[in-house]
């Protein structure tokens, strides 16, 4: 047991969401790293995002609702490329 899932343990965080936390840590870790790493990138680029920002909110609830039929279809493409 981790320091973390005792801490979380104490705080009366139900093991299942526990399990959960330590399966996702390492990817969690992986996109930590990578946002750090992308920091400067995204500070240079903050005005180019802030003008795409009200576009992307306006298409927002578009992207949420075809999200569902894009994982359908990478899942069937998935299948097949192995031999499914």
């Amino acid at each position: 047991m981790s320091i973390l899932d005792f801490a979380l343990e104490i705080a009366g965080m139900p093991q299942a969401t526990i399990d959960s936390l330590d399966k996702d840590l390492p990817g969690l870790a992986r996109i930590a790293a990578a946002a750090k790493e992308l920091e400067p990138t995204l500070t240079a680029m903050a005005p180019l995002i802030e003008k795409a920002w009200p576009v992307l909110v306006r298409v927002w609830p578009d992207i949420v609702a075809v999200t569902p039929s894009v994982e359908q279809l990478v899942e069937f493409v998935n299948s097949k490329e192995n031999g499914a």
